[in-house]
């Protein structure tokens, strides 16, 4: 019997990467703080996926963006947001044109800096998120794709949450393997 699950289970593990596919991509957005002012944030963001099964990808995220940046009488502050998060999507189609669902979670990292002639300040504090996204890939080649996605994360902060919204913009690259 165990030969028999064993052998079950390399099946299933052959098949689901036989025709499996990692992406890279890189992204420019925006993080609207939805609790503060209606705070706008930019910057730039990096993923990695693997495609399980040719609808149904796991990846993870990591995000740099810039939150508010002041500068008065030779001291800069800055205010900055760093996402590394988990995500699962849903690809309703396999064409050039894919959009998704999915949903997003890990460790998000709110930090300020403050530094001067004589002054050096920094300051985070890292916690749980959470939340929904929804997007499309357009494919520009075989392996090359458009992604743009709207996503939604929900922080959890010392008995407070953060609400913020993000628009992605960027490129993706496929590997496929086994094809």
């Amino acid at each position: 019997m165990k030969k028999v699950i064993l052998m079950m289970v390399v099946v299933i593990f052959c098949a689901a990467t036989a025709n499996a596919q990692l992406s890279v991509g890189a992204s420019l957005g925006t993080q609207v703080d939805t609790e503060d002012d209606n705070t706008v944030g930019f910057g730039i963001g990096i993923n990695a996926e693997y495609l399980i099964v040719p609808n149904f990808g796991l990846g993870v995220n990591f995000g740099y963006y810039i939150m508010d940046r002041e500068k008065d009488g030779g001291v800069t502050s800055t205010a900055y947001l760093m996402p590394f998060t988990l995500t699962g999507k849903y690809y309703f189609l396999t064409e050039k044109f894919r959009p998704y669902v999915g949903a997003d979670m890990g460790l998000y990292t709110i930090g300020l800096r403050v530094s001067g002639s004589s002054l050096s300040i920094n300051y985070s504090d890292t916690n749980f998120g959470f939340g929904p996204v929804a997007g499309f890939q357009f494919g520009l080649s075989d392996n090359l794709a458009f992604d743009v996605n709207l996503k939604y994360s929900h922080i959890l902060a010392d008995g407070e949450s953060v609400g913020l919204v993000g628009l992605n913009a960027g490129i993706v690259y496929r590997f496929s393997f086994g094809r």
